[in-house]
């Protein structure tokens, strides 16, 4: 699952950088200010989410956290501004969120690690 997360997020990262450049520049020469930073915002929203689809392999609570963060900004930030795939954006990032607190479930705890390893050793006793 913690992959999953990891490849679906970089894909989504990638395509909403790309598309939050272009409603950058678009912003800047069709002189529209709310559209220019809604791309900067954008830029931002997707370096996070290529950030919280590093630490799902490793901390995929971190992960859930970073994710749940910039879905609820890019919803909001999609409300007030022009560029409203900020939306769309918001709640893909919600659902990777979703995704990574079940695996955070997946992730066996130290005790049942040293468990399992004591009860090995005694069998091979």
């Amino acid at each position: 699952m913690r992959t999953a997360v990891l490849i679906l997020g970089v894909i989504a990262m990638i395509m909403n950088l790309s598309q939050s450049i272009s409603a950058r520049f678009g912003g800047k020469f069709l002189e529209e200010p709310s559209l220019f930073h809604g791309g900067n915002a954008g830029a931002l929203i997707s370096i996070a989410m290529g950030v919280a689809s590093i630490m799902a392999l490793f901390k995929p609570f971190i992960s859930m956290v970073i994710f749940a963060v910039a879905g609820i900004v890019s919803v909001v930030l999609g409300i007030f501004m022009d560029y409203y795939e900020m939306i769309f954006w918001g709640v893909i990032s919600l659902a990777l969120a979703g995704l990574c607190y079940s695996a955070r479930k997946e992730v066996p705890s130290p005790e049942s690690y040293e468990e399992s390893i004591s009860e090995d050793f005694i069998k091979k006793l």
